[in-house]
């Protein structure tokens, strides 16, 4: 109840910052810093499943390329499962290689999808002021928003 509870919250949060925030600026991937901070209690199998729902919860909510959120949230989930073997989540610099790998990974899966999908060409110029502003903003707001999820959801599972 509690990891739903967290979710729907992060939701209403999102919409707030998104109509807070200059058209010009994304805001943080809030959906995304729950995933993991869900997938971080649970195990893997149960974690990408949960990226699963909540990258088509994205995807049906907006109007955009269907799966690209599916598929974003997978890779990156994925890689944030891998990624906790090298590094430590509970010290801030782990953290830090943690989130940007699952970021950087989230982004590969759009690109892959909206070349799979046969979506209008984009080059570095068009995607460069999304991908930098959401994720400075999203490391930037990281480690409180991890810190109330772990409030919420407990300590996380180490496998």
């Amino acid at each position: 109840m509690r990891p739903i509870l967290l979710l729907v919250l992060t939701f209403c949060l999102q919409s707030l910052i998104s109509g807070l925030l200059p058209g010009w600026v994304s805001p943080p991937d809030l959906p995304f810093l729950v995933t993991l901070a869900v997938a971080s209690t649970v195990s893997p199998y149960a974690g990408l499943l949960l990226a699963f729902a909540v990258g088509l919860l994205m995807d049906l909510s907006a109007a955009g390329y269907p799966g690209l959120n599916v598929m974003g949230y997978l890779l990156g989930t994925y890689v944030f499962y891998r990624l906790l073997r090298a590094f430590h989540w509970d010290e801030p610099l782990g953290q830090f290689a943690v989130l940007a790998g699952s970021l950087l990974t989230k982004w590969l899966g759009y690109s892959l999808m909206v070349y799979w999908l046969r979506g209008e060409p984009f080059g570095l110029a068009t995607l460069a002021p999304v991908f930098v502003s959401e994720g400075i903003l999203t490391l930037l707001v990281a480690p409180l928003f991890l810190r109330l999820a772990r409030g919420i959801l407990g300590n996380p599972r180490y496998e």
